[in-house]
């Protein structure tokens, strides 16, 4: 005997919304808050990730601030690690600032 059993649609789950969505909404959140969501699934991860999410939270000359703080600063680095390098403690001119 056979049974014709319907197939149940599965709940939508955060995981199903779009990166470009979830990166739009990561862009008004502040970095800890961006890092703690990341860890959520990969939907999060992957839009954590995403450049104009990182931009906004770095300073306007972050391309000057680079060339003064480093002197061999990786040229192809995403914002998100442009942010992770300049967070770490550095001197400025030669140690006065």
């Amino acid at each position: 005997m056979c049974t014709n059993r319907a197939t149940v649609p599965s709940k939508p789950n955060l995981g199903d919304l779009p990166d470009s969505c979830v990166a739009s909404i990561l862009g008004y959140l502040d970095p800890p808050e961006i890092c703690r969501l990341a860890l959520l699934n990969r939907a999060f991860r992957g839009a954590s990730s995403a450049d104009f999410v990182w931009e906004s939270k770095l300073p306007l000359n972050y391309g000057s601030v680079i060339e003064r703080v480093f002197e061999d600063f990786p040229e192809k680095l995403c914002k998100r690690d442009i942010y992770a390098r300049l967070c770490r403690l550095h001197s400025l001119d030669g140690g006065t600032k």
